[in-house]
């Protein structure tokens, strides 16, 4: 099973505070965990918000996570809009949502694929 992140799961090793379980759980689910190009958008701008060595130490992280996930970006085009509407049947079905993100596009947390 793979697993297609949002940018709230994707950035918790990044974040001060980060939460440990979620960090853990990426690390053992490297290698099957999938983003797409929209996340690497979100998390762009939030680089660009910071200053200093903060920017620096961020610009560095998201450098190493895009060349970490390789092929494993992509992009939003008619496969990922299924993709995603399969999830969000699946949620629906469990009685679970996915949250909107207005001006953006439905964000999942981390979804299997």
């Amino acid at each position: 099973m793979n697993w297609l992140l949002d940018t709230d799961v994707i950035c918790q090793p990044a974040k001060r505070h980060g939460d440990a379980r979620v960090i853990g759980w990426l690390h053992q689910e490297r290698e099957r965990c999938f983003t797409s190009a929209i996340v690497i958008a979100q998390l762009s701008y939030w680089v660009r918000s910071k200053e200093g060595r903060q920017r620096r130490d961020l610009q560095d992280w998201l450098r190493r996570l895009v060349d970490a996930l390789g092929g494993r970006i992509l992009g939003f085009n008619v496969s990922v809009a299924h993709v995603w509407a399969d999830q969000e049947h699946l949620l629906e079905k469990h009685g679970q949502r996915m949250a909107w993100r207005i001006g953006i596009l439905p964000r999942p947390r981390a979804v299997m694929v």
